[in-house]
């Protein structure tokens, strides 16, 4: 079964949306035809920012939603520790949080919106891809 590596970008607009890609990619993990790889700094920036007023206010997302998420985050996936810390993407050090992730999970690629990630294709060997 692959296993996928999903960026904070991919997880929050795949929960707030009823379709597109990052909808499709949350519902592969959902009936297990993907396994999650994920890390405590990918778990907590996704709180934070589900968490943010835009959020609240535009899509309803309360603290009993953000707290459901946080334990599936923690719970359904393969959580790693992060153990490496790599500076890859200029100008944006939360990026580098999911390649640390694929790297301490072996996971077999990163599923990302963020364009400087995907400006890399791949990194030592592990796709980048777009939902």
């Amino acid at each position: 079964m692959l296993e996928v590596v999903f960026d904070t970008n991919v997880i929050v607009s795949g929960l707030t949306t009823r379709s597109g890609h990052p909808c499709e990619a949350l519902e592969a993990w959902r009936s297990s035809d993907v396994v999650l790889v994920i890390s405590r700094p990918i778990v907590d920036e996704v709180v934070e920012v589900l968490r943010r007023p835009f959020f609240g206010d535009r899509r309803h997302i309360g603290e009993a939603d953000v707290a459901r998420v946080k334990r599936a985050l923690e719970t359904a996936v393969v959580l790693v520790s992060r153990k490496k810390c790599l500076r890859v993407i200029k100008g944006d050090p939360d990026g580098d949080r999911e390649l640390e992730c694929v790297l301490e999970g072996g996971a077999d690629y990163v599923d990302s919106g963020d364009h400087r990630l995907l400006e890399l294709e791949s990194y030592r060997g592990i796709r980048i891809l777009t939902p």
